[in-house]
């Protein structure tokens, strides 16, 4: 027999821990005592796991001898109850000499116990902290599924705009290099000598696209607001967008159109221009 090879398999390991079988504790116990070189490992291996019992054992809490003592002494005692002394307890616990002596189970069984329960304790531990890894890495999984659905969307959106705005820009760029459409330049009055902006007017299809560029930024609660003059009347064409440079295409019904001027305007705009506010003009 190869008794180191036998040692190596782990059965001494398994023998202290409880977890071989009944034929396999008893050919332990029996090769123990034939080889020394088993003996000696299976001594070692039951140190080791004492010392280990040991090492994660906790001692009770100091107040609690005190605690249970004084729950005792709480406690209702029936007078009638006979004291039996310890010595007879002994003397009745005390085998006959004609009764089998009481065999004591060695030490691997004690431990095997012990090591069987510290397996069960680590096996759900591990289990428990496993299932809670699953769940917290699960919870995880599906936040960064949700971000990454958000970003998608977010980023599906703004492509979205990003493919309006350059449709627009085209569209824009195509209108105002048309043949057909004119350039206007607004030019700056008393009020603004220095300001300037720029109306692109196609006569035929009676729209036109402002660039008010060359305007000074409104003063808070004021806002520009373009007028058509059409046979000496002014008409309403909206108010500019404060983050806009050009506004969008505006479609005029009359195409009888003289000049256009931009006044400055309470925000919201008015229903006539205030003269006295008119920064910029440019005949047609």
């Amino acid at each position: 027999m190869d008794i180191k090879e036998y040692i190596a398999s782990g059965i001494i390991d398994s023998y202290v821990l409880g977890a071989v079988s009944e034929q396999e504790r008893q050919e332990v116990q029996c090769l123990s005592k034939i080889y020394p070189e088993i003996r000696e490992e299976l001594r070692i291996a039951e140190e080791a796991m004492e010392r280990y019992a040991e090492s994660i054992a906790k001692a009770p809490p100091a107040a609690l001898r005190a605690s249970i003592l004084e729950k005792i002494a709480a406690t209702p005692q029936d007078e009638e109850t006979p004291i039996v002394p310890l010595k007879k307890v002994e003397e009745e616990a005390t085998p006959e000499k004609d009764e089998a002596p009481i065999r004591i189970l060695p030490v691997a069984y004690k431990w095997g116990a012990v090591a069987s329960v510290f397996i069960i304790v680590t096996v759900s531990l591990l289990y428990f902290n496993a299932s809670t890894e699953a769940d917290k890495l699960s919870g995880e999984l599906t936040a960064m599924k949700q971000e990454a659905s958000d970003s998608s969307k977010t980023l599906e959106s703004k492509l979205n705009e990003l493919q309006l705005a350059m449709e627009s820009v085209q569209e824009r760029e195509s209108f105002i290099n048309a043949p057909s459409t004119r350039k206007l330049l607004l030019e700056g009055t008393d009020v603004k000598p220095d300001a300037n902006a720029t109306v692109y007017y196609d006569a035929d299809n009676g729209n036109a696209i402002l660039a008010s560029s060359g305007l000074p930024a409104p003063d808070t609660g004021k806002q520009f607001q373009l007028w058509a003059i059409v046979d000496g009347t002014p008409v309403d064409l909206g108010v500019l967008d404060k983050d806009s440079t050009f506004t969008p295409r505006i479609s005029l019904d009359n195409a009888n159109i003289q000049a256009f001027a931009i006044t400055l305007e309470p925000e919201g705009g008015s229903k006539v221009p205030t003269l006295e506010q008119l920064y910029v003009i440019g005949n047609v």
